[in-house]
Protein backbone atom coordinates (compact mmCIF):
# COMPACT_ATOMS: atom_id res chain seq x y z
CA UNK A 1 0.00 0.00 0.00
CA UNK A 2 0.63 3.58 -0.10
CA UNK A 3 3.11 4.61 2.41
CA UNK A 4 2.10 7.96 4.18
CA UNK A 5 4.10 11.13 5.28
CA UNK A 6 7.10 10.09 3.54
CA UNK A 7 9.89 12.96 3.60
CA UNK A 8 10.34 14.79 0.42
CA UNK A 9 14.06 12.81 0.09
CA UNK A 10 11.65 10.18 -0.97
CA UNK A 11 10.59 11.92 -3.67
CA UNK A 12 13.91 10.96 -6.29
CA UNK A 13 13.59 7.34 -5.41
CA UNK A 14 9.95 7.62 -5.94
CA UNK A 15 10.33 9.35 -9.39
CA UNK A 16 12.37 6.99 -10.21
CA UNK A 17 10.66 3.76 -9.21
CA UNK A 18 7.41 5.58 -11.31
CA UNK A 19 9.87 5.86 -14.44
CA UNK A 20 9.62 9.57 -14.39
CA UNK A 21 13.44 10.00 -14.01
CA UNK A 22 15.83 8.51 -16.57
CA UNK A 23 18.60 6.22 -15.37
CA UNK A 24 20.63 6.18 -18.71
CA UNK A 25 23.00 9.02 -16.97
CA UNK A 26 23.71 7.06 -13.73
CA UNK A 27 24.93 3.73 -14.78
CA UNK A 28 27.19 3.26 -11.64
CA UNK A 29 23.85 3.77 -9.08
CA UNK A 30 21.66 1.94 -11.36
CA UNK A 31 22.15 -0.89 -9.61
CA UNK A 32 22.04 0.08 -5.75
CA UNK A 33 19.13 2.63 -6.98
CA UNK A 34 17.41 -0.55 -7.94
CA UNK A 35 17.64 -2.51 -4.79
CA UNK A 36 16.41 0.84 -3.10
CA UNK A 37 13.28 0.60 -5.58
CA UNK A 38 12.60 -2.79 -4.68
CA UNK A 39 12.26 -1.93 -1.15
CA UNK A 40 10.42 0.82 -2.33
CA UNK A 41 8.98 3.98 -0.56
CA UNK A 42 9.20 2.37 2.96
CA UNK A 43 12.53 1.96 2.90
CA UNK A 44 13.67 5.25 1.44
CA UNK A 45 11.48 6.80 4.24
CA UNK A 46 13.00 4.56 7.56
CA UNK A 47 15.50 6.57 8.44
CA UNK A 48 13.41 9.40 9.29
CA UNK A 49 10.89 7.72 11.18
CA UNK A 50 10.84 6.71 14.76
CA UNK A 51 11.93 8.33 18.22
CA UNK A 52 15.38 6.83 18.63
CA UNK A 53 13.83 5.69 21.67
CA UNK A 54 12.91 1.95 21.46
CA UNK A 55 9.28 3.00 21.42
CA UNK A 56 7.63 2.49 18.04
CA UNK A 57 4.85 4.72 16.93
CA UNK A 58 1.93 3.10 14.21
CA UNK A 59 4.06 4.48 11.74
CA UNK A 60 7.37 3.13 13.09
CA UNK A 61 5.59 -0.43 13.23
CA UNK A 62 4.07 -0.70 9.95
CA UNK A 63 7.23 0.53 8.29
CA UNK A 64 9.46 -1.85 10.45
CA UNK A 65 7.00 -4.71 9.16
CA UNK A 66 7.87 -4.59 5.71
CA UNK A 67 11.47 -4.33 5.91
CA UNK A 68 11.74 -7.13 8.02
CA UNK A 69 9.36 -9.06 4.97
CA UNK A 70 12.47 -7.45 2.72
CA UNK A 71 14.98 -9.10 4.97
CA UNK A 72 13.81 -12.54 3.10
CA UNK A 73 14.34 -10.64 -0.45
CA UNK A 74 15.98 -13.12 -2.88
CA UNK A 75 18.12 -9.93 -4.16
CA UNK A 76 21.50 -9.44 -1.20
CA UNK A 77 21.20 -5.99 -1.97
CA UNK A 78 17.52 -5.66 -0.83
CA UNK A 79 18.12 -7.54 2.22
CA UNK A 80 21.11 -5.60 3.26
CA UNK A 81 19.66 -2.01 2.19
CA UNK A 82 16.87 -3.39 4.66
CA UNK A 83 19.16 -4.54 7.52
CA UNK A 84 20.66 -1.00 7.16
CA UNK A 85 17.61 0.83 7.31
CA UNK A 86 16.24 -1.15 10.56
CA UNK A 87 19.30 -0.14 12.28
CA UNK A 88 18.48 3.39 11.39
CA UNK A 89 14.79 2.65 13.24
CA UNK A 90 16.36 1.24 16.09
CA UNK A 91 13.36 -0.89 16.78
CA UNK A 92 13.23 -3.38 19.41
CA UNK A 93 10.68 -4.99 17.14
CA UNK A 94 13.36 -6.06 14.03
CA UNK A 95 15.57 -7.89 16.59
CA UNK A 96 14.34 -11.23 16.14
CA UNK A 97 14.40 -11.02 12.25
CA UNK A 98 18.05 -9.31 12.38
CA UNK A 99 19.36 -12.38 14.54
CA UNK A 100 17.44 -14.42 11.63
CA UNK A 101 19.91 -12.72 8.96
CA UNK A 102 23.23 -13.09 10.75
CA UNK A 103 23.18 -16.69 8.68
CA UNK A 104 22.64 -14.75 5.86
CA UNK A 105 24.97 -16.13 2.62
CA UNK A 106 25.50 -12.71 1.99
CA UNK A 107 28.84 -11.70 4.19
CA UNK A 108 27.54 -7.96 3.71
CA UNK A 109 24.58 -8.72 4.39
CA UNK A 110 25.51 -10.33 7.85
CA UNK A 111 27.55 -7.21 8.33
CA UNK A 112 24.51 -5.21 8.13
CA UNK A 113 22.58 -7.40 10.36
CA UNK A 114 25.10 -6.84 13.01
CA UNK A 115 25.83 -3.25 12.59
CA UNK A 116 22.11 -2.92 13.13
CA UNK A 117 21.67 -5.06 15.97
CA UNK A 118 24.68 -2.89 17.63
CA UNK A 119 22.56 0.31 16.75
CA UNK A 120 19.50 -1.22 18.42
CA UNK A 121 21.64 -2.34 21.76
CA UNK A 122 18.49 -5.64 22.66
CA UNK A 123 20.26 -7.84 25.03
CA UNK A 124 18.75 -10.66 22.79
CA UNK A 125 21.54 -9.97 20.58
CA UNK A 126 24.69 -10.59 22.65
CA UNK A 127 24.35 -14.40 22.44
CA UNK A 128 24.23 -14.83 18.29
CA UNK A 129 26.77 -11.67 17.77
CA UNK A 130 29.27 -13.77 20.17
CA UNK A 131 28.70 -16.23 17.74
CA UNK A 132 29.88 -14.75 14.89
CA UNK A 133 33.21 -13.07 15.95
CA UNK A 134 34.38 -16.15 14.33
CA UNK A 135 32.77 -15.83 11.03
CA UNK A 136 34.38 -17.03 8.03
CA UNK A 137 34.25 -13.17 6.67
CA UNK A 138 36.56 -10.50 8.06
CA UNK A 139 34.09 -7.61 7.74
CA UNK A 140 31.44 -9.65 9.92
CA UNK A 141 33.98 -10.20 12.81
CA UNK A 142 35.24 -6.70 12.57
CA UNK A 143 31.45 -5.52 13.00
CA UNK A 144 30.51 -8.13 15.73
CA UNK A 145 33.67 -6.85 17.99
CA UNK A 146 32.35 -3.20 17.37
CA UNK A 147 28.48 -3.89 17.64
CA UNK A 148 29.13 -5.95 20.95
CA UNK A 149 30.87 -3.08 22.04
CA UNK A 150 27.39 -1.61 23.07
CA UNK A 151 26.95 -4.01 25.52
CA UNK A 152 30.51 -4.00 27.10
CA UNK A 153 30.60 -5.98 30.64
CA UNK A 154 27.53 -8.96 29.27
CA UNK A 155 29.29 -9.83 26.78
CA UNK A 156 31.51 -13.65 27.64
CA UNK A 157 35.12 -12.90 27.14
CA UNK A 158 35.78 -16.27 26.17
CA UNK A 159 34.92 -15.73 21.82
CA UNK A 160 36.67 -11.92 22.30
CA UNK A 161 39.63 -13.92 23.80
CA UNK A 162 39.69 -15.82 20.64
CA UNK A 163 39.85 -13.17 18.53
CA UNK A 164 43.20 -11.99 19.57
CA UNK A 165 44.26 -14.50 17.32
CA UNK A 166 42.78 -13.65 14.40
CA UNK A 167 44.76 -13.35 11.43
CA UNK A 168 43.68 -9.90 10.64
CA UNK A 169 45.19 -7.47 12.98
CA UNK A 170 41.82 -4.79 13.08
CA UNK A 171 40.24 -8.21 14.51
CA UNK A 172 43.06 -8.43 16.81
CA UNK A 173 42.82 -4.59 17.79
CA UNK A 174 38.68 -4.45 18.25
CA UNK A 175 39.04 -7.95 20.61
CA UNK A 176 41.58 -6.03 22.73
CA UNK A 177 39.39 -2.68 23.00
CA UNK A 178 36.70 -4.81 23.62
CA UNK A 179 38.23 -6.86 26.79
CA UNK A 180 39.07 -3.63 27.57
CA UNK A 181 35.67 -2.56 27.96
CA UNK A 182 34.62 -5.98 29.59
CA UNK A 183 37.22 -5.99 32.05
CA UNK A 184 36.83 -9.76 32.46
CA UNK A 185 40.52 -10.88 34.65
CA UNK A 186 40.72 -14.20 32.52
CA UNK A 187 41.78 -12.23 29.12
CA UNK A 188 45.29 -10.88 31.37
CA UNK A 189 47.20 -13.83 29.76
CA UNK A 190 46.19 -13.02 25.85
CA UNK A 191 46.18 -9.77 26.47
CA UNK A 192 49.97 -9.77 27.35
CA UNK A 193 50.78 -11.70 24.49
CA UNK A 194 49.17 -9.36 22.23
CA UNK A 195 51.34 -6.78 23.59
CA UNK A 196 54.18 -8.78 21.26
CA UNK A 197 51.88 -8.43 17.97
CA UNK A 198 54.00 -6.81 15.03
CA UNK A 199 51.36 -4.42 14.57
CA UNK A 200 51.76 -1.33 17.02
CA UNK A 201 47.88 -0.68 17.36
CA UNK A 202 47.46 -4.47 18.69
CA UNK A 203 49.75 -3.80 21.07
CA UNK A 204 48.27 -0.18 22.02
CA UNK A 205 44.81 -1.39 22.32
CA UNK A 206 46.26 -4.59 24.30
CA UNK A 207 48.42 -1.89 26.82
CA UNK A 208 44.95 -0.11 27.23
CA UNK A 209 43.15 -2.90 28.50
CA UNK A 210 45.33 -4.17 30.45
CA UNK A 211 45.31 -0.90 32.62
CA UNK A 212 41.31 -0.63 32.26
CA UNK A 213 41.63 -4.95 34.31
CA UNK A 214 43.65 -3.04 36.76
CA UNK A 215 45.91 -6.74 36.98
CA UNK A 216 49.21 -7.01 37.66
CA UNK A 217 51.54 -7.06 34.64
CA UNK A 218 55.08 -7.66 35.00
CA UNK A 219 58.33 -5.35 35.30
CA UNK A 220 59.65 -6.73 32.24
CA UNK A 221 56.42 -6.19 30.14
CA UNK A 222 56.34 -2.66 31.09
CA UNK A 223 59.71 -2.14 30.62
CA UNK A 224 59.45 -3.54 27.33
CA UNK A 225 56.26 -1.28 26.62
CA UNK A 226 58.07 1.93 27.38
CA UNK A 227 60.71 1.38 24.67
CA UNK A 228 58.34 0.11 21.95
CA UNK A 229 59.31 1.58 18.37
CA UNK A 230 55.58 3.07 18.51
CA UNK A 231 55.10 6.47 20.54
CA UNK A 232 51.76 5.46 20.93
CA UNK A 233 52.65 2.39 22.71
CA UNK A 234 55.36 4.14 24.72
CA UNK A 235 52.57 7.00 25.91
CA UNK A 236 50.25 4.37 26.76
CA UNK A 237 53.03 2.59 29.47
CA UNK A 238 53.81 5.92 30.63
CA UNK A 239 50.27 6.39 31.60
CA UNK A 240 50.56 2.36 32.95
CA UNK A 241 53.71 3.31 34.95
CA UNK A 242 52.22 5.93 36.44
CA UNK A 243 49.63 4.56 38.05
CA UNK A 244 51.54 1.57 39.21
CA UNK A 245 55.48 3.30 39.67
CA UNK A 246 57.84 1.00 40.52
CA UNK A 247 61.71 1.66 40.59
CA UNK A 248 63.70 -0.22 37.54
CA UNK A 249 61.12 1.94 35.59
CA UNK A 250 62.89 5.77 36.78
CA UNK A 251 65.60 5.25 34.40
CA UNK A 252 63.46 4.57 31.69
CA UNK A 253 61.18 7.52 32.37
CA UNK A 254 64.36 10.21 32.63
CA UNK A 255 65.47 8.81 29.27
CA UNK A 256 61.82 9.47 27.84
CA UNK A 257 61.87 13.22 28.98
CA UNK A 258 64.10 13.33 25.78
CA UNK A 259 61.42 11.53 23.70
CA UNK A 260 59.85 14.69 21.35
CA UNK A 261 56.12 12.57 21.17
CA UNK A 262 55.96 11.19 24.81
CA UNK A 263 53.91 13.14 27.02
Amino acid sequence: GPAVGLPKVAGPLGNISKGTRPMGNMPKLAGPLMNMTRVGATLAGAPYFGRNDGQDTPADTAVVNALIERLKDTDAGVRKAAASSLGNLKSPHAVPGLIAVLGDRDHEVRAAAVEALGSIKDDRAIAPLSGLVSDAAPDVREAALEALSAFAKDVPAGPVIRALSDHRASVRQKAAELLGEIKDPAAAPSLTVALKDDQADVRHAALDALHELKVPVSERTLLDALVDPSPDVRQAAIQYVSDRPFAAAVPVLLRLLDDPVAD
